[in-house]
């Protein structure tokens, strides 16, 4: 059976070297990010049962009202969260240097990890202020939370590419013109508006190839990693961009933030439903102080769910690579392409099967490219 799955991506152009490097980056990473999440879960219920309370005694103690107290208990405990999220983060850097994926000094990589979190903090307190006050203002609180929650997604969707990326990285209008023009021409025929086609300034971070279209509306543009633009021929390129307009085309950041928001929905009302019983459990009452088991339920909730998120991924995916196939100039580029990166990110193009229906959102490498090379205009 693994000599058959070798035989065909030796036929479909994979390294096997590279393969057998991928299964094993695959192995820590999930690892790593079960053992993040024991480690979140368990330090919330911890927090909870040991913590929370206690501090909120404290800082009751202090002048102050009682959206001070909110504050200052939400900056601690993000913080806090942080600092022990810290070590998970630096082993999953240690293990991209490792595999030679990350170009970061430790201190950019540091620096970058205090970036997010100035950005989650402003997030944080913006969300749990509006949170504790609707908890305390309407029993139907969860309604609101989620209809806030939801456009401050989209209005994050919106802003990223001018607001959050450059904060990261270093971008540039992409020199080629041919290139510009090639994806200029690919947009409409896809009926897409652009802002324009980046360079993203990224081998200085990482080795990783990087093709995406973010944002959306008046703030869509073509990104495109400078590890990609010295490793992909223009077809390769214009094969790729023409998968992630497709998710554009068919509205494909739409239906996910949808999905995404009614699974939140569920999520909120199940916590709204059973709140009362869970911080009596806990021994806590309905303010600031019950946010771990909040922030515990509700990434329990999620964890259960992202199955089904991974399940309608996948699908999207399929769907946006038979566009690409429909449009690019040369469809068998998107097979080129796609090997190329599986092979410059090291992608596993053939995990397990229950490894792909359980964590991975994009369907096999090797499924994708067996297609690419089979498709018939």
């Amino acid at each position: 059976m693994n000599n058959n799955k070798e035989e065909k991506l030796s036929e479909y152009g994979f390294d096997l070297e590279a393969y057998e490097k991928a299964k094993e980056y695959e192995k820590e990473n999930l690892v790593l990010n079960i053992a993040g999440s024991i480690v979140s879960l368990g330090a919330l219920a911890g927090f909870a049962f040991l913590g929370t309370k206690p501090l909120f005694n404290l800082l009751q103690e202090w002048p102050g009202n009682i959206w001070a107290i909110r504050v200052v208990y939400i900056l601690i405990f993000s913080v806090g969260f942080f600092l022990l999220d810290l070590p998970t983060g630096w082993l999953g850097y240690r293990v991209e240097k490792r595999y030679d994926l990350s170009n970061q000094s430790p201190s950019g990589w540091l620096e970058d990890q205090f970036k997010s979190l100035g950005i989650s903090l402003t997030l944080s307190l913006v969300g749990f202020l509006l949170l504790f006050w609707l908890l305390n203002a309407t029993a139907n609180w969860w309604i609101f939370i989620w209809a806030i929650t939801t456009a401050i997604t989209v209005f994050i969707q919106f802003i990223a590419p001018t607001v959050i990326m450059p904060l990261f990285y270093d971008f540039e209008p992409v020199e080629d013109v041919d290139l510009k023009e090639k994806l200029e021409n690919l947009a409409d025929r896809a009926g897409l508006d652009l802002v324009g086609v980046f360079n993203m300034k990224a081998s200085e971070k990482t080795s990783k190839g990087i093709g995406a279209l973010t944002g959306i509306g008046s703030s869509r543009r073509i990104i495109l990693s400078d590890t990609m633009l010295d490793n992909f021929s223009q077809e390769e390129i214009e094969s790729v961009m023409a998968h992630e307009m497709g998710h554009h085309k068919y509205n494909d950041i739409w239906i996910l933030l949808l999905a995404q928001s009614l699974f939140a929905l569920l999520g909120f009302y199940l916590i709204g439903t059973f709140l009362e019983p869970m911080l009596g459990f806990f021994g806590l009452g309905s303010n600031v102080s019950g946010l771990p088991v909040i922030l515990g339920a509700m990434e329990l909730l999620l964890f259960l769910l992202s199955p089904l998120q991974n399940w309608l991924s996948r699908v999207r995916e399929r769907v946006a690579d038979g566009f690409s196939l429909e449009i690019s100039s040369e469809p068998e580029a998107l097979g080129k392409a796609l090997v190329k990166l599986s092979q410059q990110n090291l992608g596993n193009p053939a995990p397990p099967r229950w490894v792909e229906l359980i964590f991975r959102d994009h369907p096999s490498g090797l499924n994708r490219v067996r297609r690419a090379y089979k498709y018939e205009s």
